[in-house]
């Protein structure tokens, strides 16, 4: 393992990675498969399906920073090989943004295991604790999409990796960065968002598959 060349790690680190934080975001409890389908801009219930739901929880909120995090190394070592060809400079302008999306992301998750678990100092510590961790996930959003939108278009000027996949993935990214803004700015609608940002995040995935599966091809 000590001998695997960067672009087969990197390939690698994209693949268990990106379908890491996609499956365990799927199941994680109150907005995903598993504890039902509860709003984000309702506290009360979003902090008892987590309580309710926290051995679940807790999983997912392992999982979830430990896959984005492997993401983010095979994304720039990625973006590190496009270094001097069409695109290159805005897609590392990307990775800047998914490295603040996935600290925000890692951090939220991180209040997140604090709710689950209990240890918040009761309901009112709790509602605190969750109105900080919703605030730093949406702007997380945000980052998030515009970070792709920035290395979808970067990528998509390189003749080594599918144009047409990218271009799809940046017009994807493009909807969610709207989308994140718009529920930012009423958290009423966070619950239409958060649909919609799952579908955009399941084409982002089989995307970054298909980059992994290629950057592991080139080592």
């Amino acid at each position: 393992m000590g001998s695997i060349s960067l672009n087969k790690l990197g390939g690698l680190s994209i693949v268990v990675g990106s379908l890491l934080s996609i499956i365990f975001y799927l199941i994680r409890p109150g907005a995903g498969i598993i504890g039902g389908n509860v709003d984000p801009a309702d506290a009360a219930a979003s902090i008892g399906a987590l309580v309710l739901n926290a051995s679940m929880a807790s999983l997912s909120f392992f999982f979830v920073p430990i896959g984005l995090i492997l993401f983010f190394f095979g994304i720039r070592t990625l973006v590190e090989g496009l270094q001097g060809s069409d695109g290159a400079a805005v897609a590392r302008l990307g990775v800047i943004f998914f490295l603040l999306a996935t600290v925000g992301w890692v951090t939220s998750s991180s209040l997140a295991l604090v709710i689950a678990g209990d240890n918040a100092g009761g309901p009112a510590g709790s509602g605190v604790v969750y109105a900080i961790s919703l605030g730093i996930n949406i702007m997380s959003s945000i980052f998030g999409s515009l970070a792709f939108l920035l290395i979808s278009l970067g990528i998509s000027n390189n003749s080594d990796y599918n144009k047409m996949f990218a271009l799809v993935v940046a017009a994807v990214s493009a909807v969610l960065l709207v989308a994140s803004v718009w529920a930012g700015q009423d958290l009423s609608m966070l619950q239409t968002t958060s649909m919609i940002s799952g579908v955009g995040y399941l084409v982002t995935v089989a995307w970054a598959v298909t980059l992994g599966l290629n950057l592991m091809k080139k080592a």
